[in-house]
């Protein structure tokens, strides 16, 4: 919402400016080098005004902190909570435009734990060229903690997953929506 209040603020800002311009008939005296540079700065000036009124103090941006710093200051704040899941099995899909990996996650009790988003990404595994660039999987595991920020709920920017206590892990297994259904074979009659 408040990146929508912050678009239309810019949006709205600009407008103005130009019917401002408009009125007191600057675009039919003032050369083009001058009112388009103009403009630009006006359109930098908004875009600054709105990330620093739009933008809550502490939050969006941690201000040059690591996520481990950031976490570490939230536990100090007592603004994080815990929650262990055992897991018997576990399916992930890839994302199909932008929304990140997907994680279906039986659990040990029979529910079933949906996790989707960029954040996942994390916790891919990585091979480079340097020996030194590669990690291995780290989620999904078996038994692993989520943690979640007390008052921003469950947004993929406020959860930290995979704090894996055993390292049974499962292989992904890479699947695509294609958007269509899936055509299975026809029977001989």
């Amino acid at each position: 919402m408040r990146l929508i209040a912050a678009g239309l603020f810019v949006f709205v800002g600009l407008f103005a400016t130009v019917a401002l311009l408009g009125s007191l008939d600057v675009f039919d005296w003032a050369p083009v080098w001058i009112v388009a540079p103009a403009l630009a700065l006006v359109l930098f000036v908004l875009v600054g005004l709105a990330v620093w009124l739009f933008n809550r103090k502490g939050s969006a941006t941690r201000a040059g902190k690591s996520a481990e710093e950031h976490i570490r200051e939230l536990e100090r704040n007592g603004l994080l909570e815990a929650t262990e899941f055992h897991a018997t099995r576990a399916f992930g899909v890839d994302e199909f435009e932008d929304e990140g990996l997907h994680y279906f996650l039986e659990l040990v009790d029979g529910r079933v734990l949906f996790l989707s988003g960029q954040y996942l990404y994390d916790y891919e595994p990585i091979s480079g060229d340097p020996p030194q660039s590669h990690r291995s999987r780290v989620f999904p595991c078996s038994e692993f903690t989520i943690r979640r920020h007390k008052t921003e709920g469950t947004s993929p920017t406020s959860t930290v997953v995979g704090m894996c206590s055993s390292q049974r892990e499962w292989r992904r297994r890479s699947e695509r929506p294609t958007g269509r259904p899936t055509a299975f074979p026809k029977t001989a009659r």
